[in-house]
């Protein structure tokens, strides 16, 4: 494995890289998973492949380049706009230089943890609203890998409590964050509900049933809308399984196994991206 990096945007004099995987062997071009990483939308960096690392591995295995983007985090004076512009712009970047990278833009997924997961399946479905050049091409991505994310943000206030809900809200919506519209236009549910039941890409989640941060019912609520209309949604739900998909103290031991269910996602992608 190869890792190096690019800059993919500068903003107020500030660089954004993006750290690309290679495989030691795969094709030109290769199939490609965008990576967005997690952290409440306050922290988290591009390394968030190396801490998934059955993932990873599993991918790279079957051929296909990682590329991690580095996007600004919410505070009290950067908020979803700035986030979401540099997620969209990132995926634009390399939408104009795939040929130069060696990507398979018609094999491509999107893949993130947490927070991560969110900006996955929002920029999956409508990414394209976002970026500083709305022109530009978009990719599409055949799969979704979502890894304890949320999908109906105008659950998560009933579900935290008022600190935690502040403080995420607040720094990622800013002052709008009791806005019940926006709060509802932020979420992936409502914006797969927006497009074309043939737009709908493929959805993998894997959720922790004892997850107290992300409630299980997030990912539940999208499989229903997917079900409803005929689209492919594949949901594996781990038992014992906190947020992060990690065992929890005083808990038996969470199934399937980190690596378990990481195979089973890479096969799910490799049956749906041909």
């Amino acid at each position: 494995m190869i890792k190096n990096t690019v800059i993919y945007k500068t903003v107020n004099g500030r660089d954004l890289s993006a750290l690309i995987y290679t495989p030691d062997k795969c094709a030109n071009p290769a199939p490609v998973c965008f990576w967005f990483h997690g952290g409440g939308f306050i922290m988290g960096d591009v390394f968030e492949p190396d801490y998934n690392s059955a993932t990873r591995n599993h991918l790279l295995e079957n051929g296909f380049k990682i590329i991690s983007c580095e996007y600004r985090l919410c505070n009290e004076n950067t908020h979803y706009d700035s986030l979401l512009e540099d997620c969209s712009d990132f995926l634009r970047y390399f939408t104009r230089h795939g040929e130069e990278f060696g990507i398979d833009l018609n094999r491509c997924i999107f893949a993130g943890t947490s927070a991560g997961a969110h900006i996955s399946l929002y920029e999956g479905l409508a990414g394209w609203e976002f970026g500083s050049d709305r022109s530009e091409a978009f990719p599409h991505p055949k799969v979704i890998v979502d890894y304890c994310g949320s999908t109906d943000m105008t659950d998560l206030a009933d579900d935290w409590d008022e600190s935690t809900f502040t403080s995420i809200f607040m720094a990622f919506f800013g002052s709008e964050y009791r806005n019940p519209e926006l709060i509802e236009y932020l979420s992936p549910l409502y914006a797969a509900k927006k497009l074309p039941v043939s737009d709908l890409p493929s959805i993998v989640a894997v959720h922790g049933d004892e997850d107290s941060m992300i409630n299980p019912k997030q990912p539940r609520k999208l499989k229903a809308y997917y079900d409803s209309v005929g689209a492919d949604f594949k949901l594996i739900a781990m038992k014992n399984a906190g947020h992060g998909l990690s065992d929890e103290p005083d808990r038996p031991k969470a199934e399937p196994s980190r690596e378990e269910f990481s195979r089973m996602v890479s096969e799910y992608v490799m049956e749906h991206i041909q």
